[in-house]
């Protein structure tokens, strides 16, 4: 599981865009995101590094925690 810190993800719809672009990568990953805390985990066969590209693709500033 990786863990990334999404500061400008404010709603269900940066949620869904997100899910869309890890998605885009391995169809069966998982993502889980707390909007209060800014904070996503990833559940991927991709690396921490294409998760982390294929969401500044689409548009979010993301950092790795951990």
């Amino acid at each position: 599981m990786n863990r990334f810190l999404v500061s400008d993800m404010v709603c269900e719809g940066c949620v869904r865009s997100l899910t869309k672009a890890v998605q885009s990568l391995a169809p069966g990953s998982f993502l889980h995101a707390d909007l209060r805390q800014k904070l996503v985990d990833v559940d991927s066969p991709a690396s921490a590094e294409q998760i982390q590209k294929a969401m500044a693709a689409a548009g979010f500033t993301v950092s790795p925690v951990g």
